[in-house]
């Protein structure tokens, strides 16, 4: 069911200061050298309000070295998963001129052997409170020991959120669309 993610923007990681404040503690985060991956999603859906996206990518991890770190963004917010286990959901506020990136630690997620990425990204196509229109997107970077191991691209898993239903009324003018999700048609087991 799922089909191969689409790359919609012109290559690059989003914009981010050389140290910028992420995480619960707001601690200041260094950026890793090599920014890699793509901003990707279906180019059939861009003009629609309200839209949700599935991504998901398997990665097969030899051992588990000292760090494992994912930087990730999206236009509007995003929901991760790795293997079915909930990691956090953003992204930070951020300015109609850039995008800003957060970091999680995910080596305590990652097992030896397959593992799954999983993204549920929704896109309301309105401004909202702390969230102005962008083109809807992801990216993301996963380092292994400081090192590029899996990013954002042609490879990844893409489905659309099609159990999530239309034509929603606005909670308000600062904030998304209520949720109505139809488990019937939900891609059960994608997050694993």
């Amino acid at each position: 069911n799922y089909d191969a993610a689409r790359l919609i923007f012109p290559t690059g990681a989003p914009y981010c200061p050389s140290v910028f404040r992420t995480g619960i503690h707001m601690a200041v985060q260094k950026l890793p050298e090599k920014m890699l991956g793509e901003w990707i999603w279906s180019s059939s859906e861009n003009d629609k309000d309200n839209l949700f996206r599935f991504f998901r990518r398997e990665v097969r991890v030899e051992g588990i070295g000292v760090s494992a770190e994912l930087w990730i963004c999206a236009h509007s917010s995003y929901h991760l998963l790795i293997n079915g286990r909930q990691i956090g959901y953003g992204p930070p506020p951020q300015s109609r001129e850039r995008s800003y990136a957060e970091c999680y630690d995910i080596s305590f997620y990652l097992e030896t052997g397959l593992n799954a990425i999983a993204v549920i990204v929704h896109a309301t196509g309105l401004p909202q409170y702390s969230r102005h229109v962008k083109r809807p997107g992801l990216w993301c970077q996963v380092n292994m020991d400081n090192q590029p191991f899996v990013w954002t691209d042609a490879k990844w898993l893409s489905d659309d959120g099609d159990c999530f239903m239309e034509n929603m009324p606005r909670r308000s003018f600062g904030n998304g669309f209520t949720e109505n999700l139809d488990f019937n048609s939900y891609p059960h087991g994608w997050t694993m």
